[in-house]
């Protein structure tokens, strides 16, 4: 019968003298060390995007959803339902303030502010001019801003005109709605290009093909209301094109020549 060899195990006594404050002493003189063979070297500092008050306005836009979200739920799913079922914006007029409620008002707000600051943003970066910022944000903050009031003074013109209220109504309100996902979706490509890191480039491409995505979806959306209510196509047609199409090829053009 073979016998086992067996092994002691081996058990490191605890030096009862050594004490919390010898412990930082040789974390210090370990450092030291570390530091001493790692010499630092510096680099040239990376301009950065981000300035104090870009913060503050996000945080703004944030706290603005989050206020929506929490003390008008229902109204928020509402909007969304709407993008599916364009027929349910016929209750949201009848029996709410569509134009003073605070739900359109903070999304209209987040859209005017954030499409300007990000392709202002987008352009003084492209043209390595970041002192151009306000600039840059400017030149498409005013066409747009203008563009927003001036087709609605239209519409609500037209619509005393040839006595079109209801429709028109219903037609503001769709448009109204497109503008303001629109503003949500470049208030992310806005956060994604301040602290994501992403390419500036491929943000752009982004934010101007949900452009046209929305566009065509408004376009859909007038011809249907339109129809709906028995106009003449080629009249809605042509409205269309005059009221939506002419103005964004107008406000593009104005952009590219103060760009050039």
């Amino acid at each position: 019968m073979s016998q086992q060899n067996s092994v002691t195990p081996y058990f490191e006594g605890v030096d009862s003298t050594y004490t919390l404050y010898d412990f930082a002493q040789d974390v210090v003189v370990e450092s030291k060390m570390f530091h001493a063979t790692n010499p630092y070297i510096e680099g040239s500092p990376k301009d950065s995007l981000v300035e104090n008050w870009m913060i503050l306005f996000i945080l703004l836009c944030l706290v603005g959803i989050a206020f929506i979200r929490s003390f008008h739920r229902k109204r928020y799913r509402l909007l969304f339902k709407i993008i599916f079922n364009w027929k349910m914006a016929k209750q949201i007029i009848r029996y709410e303030k569509v134009y003073t409620h605070p739900v359109n008002l903070i999304l209209i707000s987040i859209f005017i502010f954030t499409t300007p600051l990000l392709f202002g943003i987008l352009g003084s970066q492209h043209f390595g001019q970041s002192e151009g910022l306000l600039k840059y944000t400017l030149w498409i903050a005013i066409p747009l801003f203008a563009y927003v009031l001036l087709k609605l003074i239209f519409h609500q013109f037209f619509a005393w005109l040839f006595n079109l209220k209801e429709v028109m109504e219903e037609y503001i309100f769709h448009s109204s709605l497109f503008n303001k996902i629109y503003g949500v979706l470049n208030l992310i490509f806005l956060i994604l290009l301040l602290f994501g890191g992403l390419d500036s480039f491929l943000l752009a491409k982004l934010s101007l093909i949900s452009l046209g995505i929305l566009l065509l979806l408004q376009l859909s959306r007038g011809f249907l209301i339109g129809y709906q209510y028995k106009i003449f196509p080629l009249l809605i047609i042509l409205y269309l094109c005059t009221l939506e199409i002419l103005p964004w090829l107008c406000i593009g053009k104005l952009i590219s020549n103060q760009l050039n």
